[in-house]
């Protein structure tokens, strides 16, 4: 996933694997691309069509770089200018990305309600994204769950974005905690919040996935980021 340019992403942990296309998205795409940018985009979803295409042909074992290459109608180094394994180019990027700077928004300007806060968060992260493309979503989800390889990389995907995201739970549980025991004189307890911490986060991606299929098989009807917030006042409601 693209961030807005200026922002720095949370740094990924040792052994992330590499990230790739965008899987859950805004369908909202900016009006005002230049003409690199353009192309740009062109060629990386001819890439991945080509990958998800292929994959389903041939089955993902069966099918090489250069297979892909010649499917897309670009050279092999063109293909590892924009992903760095075969893997990577069927499997996709993580649904958002986490920025230093909204992280410690989300940490040092807490509302009263901190999953309903983490659900925000994510969901701006979100905005804004260019490549809205649900239809290499349905592609990808499908080939996913059939093709261990790709799993596996998903699922390495999947857990650095957890582990980033009940780490900034944490801190937001920290920072609650040590507020209120100013305010009340007495001294922060904190036993609980690596074990509460998981569970907002756990709650708030499976919202997410909700909210990410709803998306996919309905694109038309509202964005990405709008489906993720509906999906909280359902569960509440």
């Amino acid at each position: 996933m693209r961030r807005r340019r200026g922002e720095r992403v949370l740094p990924r942990r040792h052994g992330a694997v590499e990230r790739s296309a965008v899987h859950v998205v805004s369908p909202a795409r900016p009006a005002s691309l230049g003409r690199r940018e353009t192309k740009r985009l062109a060629t990386r979803r001819a890439i991945e069509v080509a990958a998800l295409e292929l994959a389903a042909e041939r089955g993902f074992d069966d099918v090489t770089v250069d297979d892909i290459s010649a499917r897309a109608g670009v050279s092999a180094r063109t293909f590892f200018n924009y992903f760095a394994t075969k893997e990577a180019s069927v499997g996709g990027d993580t649904p958002f990305v986490l920025t230093e700077a909204s992280v410690e928004r989300y940490v040092e300007h807490p509302q009263a309600d901190p999953l309903a806060d983490l659900v925000e968060l994510i969901a701006s992260s979100m905005a804004g994204v260019e490549d809205a493309d649900p239809e290499l979503y349905r592609l990808r989800r499908s080939l996913v769950a059939q093709t261990p390889a790709v799993l596996s990389v998903k699922f390495a995907q999947m857990r650095e974005l957890e582990a980033q995201v009940i780490d900034a739970v944490a801190r937001r549980l920290a920072s609650d905690a040590r507020a209120a025991a100013g305010s009340d004189g007495g001294e922060a307890a904190d036993d609980d919040v690596v074990p509460r911490a998981r569970t907002i986060a756990m709650v708030a991606m499976a919202l997410l996935r909700s909210s990410s299929i709803a998306w996919a098989e309905h694109p038309d009807q509202a964005p990405a980021a709008q489906l993720l917030r509906e999906s909280l006042r359902l569960l509440r409601a």
